[in-house]
């Protein structure tokens, strides 16, 4: 899908009251990306027979944990991957590896933007969070 001249600052401004927030307190965040990675877990074990901190490699893994860190809290991100891999400090071959498996997995969809002819940070929505009907 292609959006053009998408602001994703009225997006949210029109979001934010129908979307439910994460809670505010410590461990919240990680409560939410365990959750998702036990769902992730449930599908690579019916597949592949293992789990998905034995069938990814370790900084895989790692990258996986960081890019749900950005999506858990409303369900959707709209963030460069330059950003991701320069504040976590993983290569973005390996951020990028991650949001496409999770795309094929069915977990996460990429709407790709473009603001004035220019390419701007993609969105990428948690399908399995709450707000994922209220965000489509």
């Amino acid at each position: 899908m292609l959006l053009r001249n998408f602001l994703l600052s009225r997006a949210k401004a029109e979001l934010s009251p129908h979307i439910s927030h994460l809670s505010k307190k410590t461990g919240a965040i990680n409560q939410s990306i365990k959750k998702v990675t036990t769902y992730i877990d449930n599908i690579v074990l019916e597949y592949e027979g293992v789990t998905t901190k034995d069938y990814l490699t370790k900084r895989k893994y790692e990258a996986l944990e960081t890019v749900l860190s950005y999506l858990v809290q409303e369900g959707y991100s709209q963030v460069r991957q330059e950003h991701i891999s320069k504040k976590s400090g993983i290569s973005k071959p390996v951020i990028n590896y991650v949001l496409t498996w999770l795309q094929d997995l069915g977990v996460c969809q990429q709407i790709k933007v473009r603001r004035h002819g220019k390419i701007a940070p993609s969105i990428y929505i948690l399908t399995i969070h709450n707000n994922y009907l209220k965000i489509i």
